[in-house]
């Protein structure tokens, strides 16, 4: 990863998290004013939620799972029916055109796994706990929890990650207004499990 991207990253994940929370905070009819929000490390979690410093905190899975499990924790809103929650890949313009074939393979490829993890959840989670080093059944609520399945990019996932963007941009989270057509390829339908 270059040095760049791998700088802004934190910077996406907290603007990822804060707009979900203002997702979150319209659904559930809060004025803006009703929410205080800081920006802390993960790391410190805990040690503010026990000097009561923090009410609450937003983040995602796995650190979600094993809060839960871990500590006893209880999620009181999530992005369910929020947000989509997907997660996409990327390849460049160049690739796209001169990779084709290669892409429509690596994406079926992913959507086989995919759809096998989705039906062989013990195992995946012990396989990742021996590389990430969390406990199985972290990895198994979590895995459960997001239901990870392959989804053709179509006119109405466009327009759902266009309200997202839409909402962000409301939200001030991002500052200019985003146009997310053009982020999208359609020529890689997937094909039925």
């Amino acid at each position: 990863m270059p040095h760049s991207a791998h700088r802004f990253l934190p910077s996406l994940v907290a603007r990822l998290l804060l707009g979900t929370l203002c997702a979150a905070a319209t659904h559930a009819v809060l004025a803006d004013t009703t929410l205080k929000v800081g920006d802390q490390q993960l790391q410190t979690r805990g040690i503010l939620e026990a000097s009561g410093n923090v009410d609450a905190w937003s983040t995602w899975d796995p650190y979600v799972a094993l809060a839960e499990i871990r500590d006893h924790d209880r999620s009181i809103a999530n992005g369910v029916n929020l947000s989509s929650g997907l997660s996409f890949q990327a390849a460049t313009e160049t690739s796209i055109k001169s990779k084709h074939a290669e892409i429509a393979d690596f994406l079926k490829r992913v959507a086989a796994g995919q759809r096998w993890a989705l039906s062989h959840p013990d195992e995946v989670a012990a396989m990742q706990s021996k590389v990430t080093g969390l406990p199985p059944d972290v990895l198994k609520t979590m895995y459960q929890r997001a239901q990870l399945h392959p989804v053709s990019i179509d006119g109405g996932l466009i327009a759902e990650q266009q309200k997202t963007a839409d909402l962000y941009h409301r939200a001030d989270v991002i500052k200019t207004r985003l146009d997310v057509e053009p982020s999208f390829d359609k020529q890689f339908p997937l094909a039925a499990p």
